[in-house]
């Protein structure tokens, strides 16, 4: 999230100042519409530098220390079994921005990561994702932080 706001007020909204004044320099702001487009993108950028300064205030930083290994919560490694596809998965349940899906860590706010909360070893879930509805069992719950050492 850092890094994302970095880039807006480092990259993104200087861009966007820059956009806004050569299109002023073409004249009539009526009747401009790159004018116009770039002072929507102005409103855009500027209310997602806001919500993600809002973000950051309330943001807690931890080391998963603390995540249980009785049943899954915000710091596990969970491996569960897809009875649909029959398929075994292994999920990193980290915290909302925490997500990088193509390496299967999941933020405990997607689908997958609120049904697989409070779940124990054995314990089977239905998961709906869109139109889709994924049955899986639990069978492994790990601490993030062993497995990096």
């Amino acid at each position: 999230m850092v890094k994302e706001y970095e880039m807006l007020v480092s990259k993104k909204i200087p861009e966007n100042s820059r956009a806004i004044a050569e299109a002023r320099a073409h004249g009539d702001l009526k009747e401009n519409s790159e004018y116009k487009m770039a002072k929507q993108d102005q409103t855009l950028l500027l209310a997602h530098k806001s919500k993600t300064e809002r973000g950051l205030a309330v943001a807690q930083i931890t080391d998963f220390t603390e995540a249980p290994v009785d049943q899954i919560g915000i710091g596990n490694v969970v491996t569960i079994l897809d009875k649909t596809s029959k398929k075994t998965v292994i999920y990193t349940i980290l915290g909302a921005w925490d997500g990088d899906p193509e390496n299967s860590i999941i933020s405990y706010k997607t689908p997958m990561g609120a049904s697989l909360l409070s779940q124990t070893v054995g314990d089977t879930v239905t998961v709906q994702i869109g139109d889709k509805e994924n049955v899986v069992e639990v069978k492994k719950i790990q601490r993030y932080v062993d497995l990096k050492k």
